[in-house]
């Protein structure tokens, strides 16, 4: 039987270098301390749009989105003074003159910058669009006088929304949102009632979550509040 061990010798290397700068899915960089793209992969064209040779010794600031130049400056200085930088977001200008949100992970070695950058802006534009959203919901709720909550089952996670809380006299920040709160408040009375009609509609013995319940209020008296649902399985 023969053991293979795997070669550390400067050729393997080199040709492991090699490989990891043909790849188009990330951008990888190698960085002077002062910011000068000195090395990097052909995902710089087909991500950014730009011929590596016209990146080349320049400040890779100069791709950063100006909102975003700060932050990327403080990013380099922590990699200046050997501090490794991982899940660092910014916007990189394409060639077309739009922008790219850029998630990068960097450590210094020997005097360089080692960088990998991934394409992040599907992601970052969908939280936006999905916090854009809720917010728009919000203000519709607030609007209507309601109170709104989800359940998110599977993650064991409850959102009450602030005129949810409003409602039994709190603030946002007085009461956290977790099924234990919610459970906490029921009138004794009614808990067992409430627990059985959750259960009856995730089990689909019932087309439509509908009921009402006492919740006690901050004063300490209690609140009649209807609750109504809908589950998306």
């Amino acid at each position: 039987m023969t053991d293979h061990h795997d070669s550390h010798n400067p050729d393997s290397i080199q040709i492991n270098l090699d490989h990891l700068f043909s790849l188009d899915m990330v951008l990888v960089a190698v960085f002077s301390r002062h910011g000068l793209l000195l090395k990097a992969n052909r995902a710089w064209d087909t991500i950014l749009g730009y011929p590596v040779d016209q990146l080349l010794d320049k400040p890779f600031i100069l791709l950063i989105h100006p909102d975003d130049v700060t932050s990327t400056q403080l990013a380099m200085s922590r990699l200046n003074k050997l501090e490794d930088v991982a899940g660092y977001i910014n916007r990189c200008r394409c060639q077309n003159g739009s922008y790219r949100f850029m998630e990068w992970n960097a450590q210094m070695r020997d005097g360089l910058i080692y960088a990998i950058g991934r394409d992040v802006t599907e992601r970052v534009q969908a939280k936006e669009l999905l916090q854009a959203e809720h917010e728009r919901m919000e203000a519709a709720i607030w609007g209507s006088n309601d109170g709104i909550w989800d359940w998110d089952l599977a993650a064991g996670t409850v959102y009450l929304s602030p005129r949810w809380k409003e409602q039994l006299g709190y603030m946002d920040s007085e009461l956290d949102s977790n099924q234990e709160l919610f459970f906490g408040l029921l009138h004794p009375d009614d808990r067992e009632r409430v627990r059985q009609a959750i259960a009856d509609y995730l089990q689909q013995r019932m087309d439509l979550y509908d009921i009402e319940f006492r919740l006690r209020h901050k004063d300490g008296s209690y609140r009649w509040i209807r609750s109504r649902g809908k589950a998306f399985w």
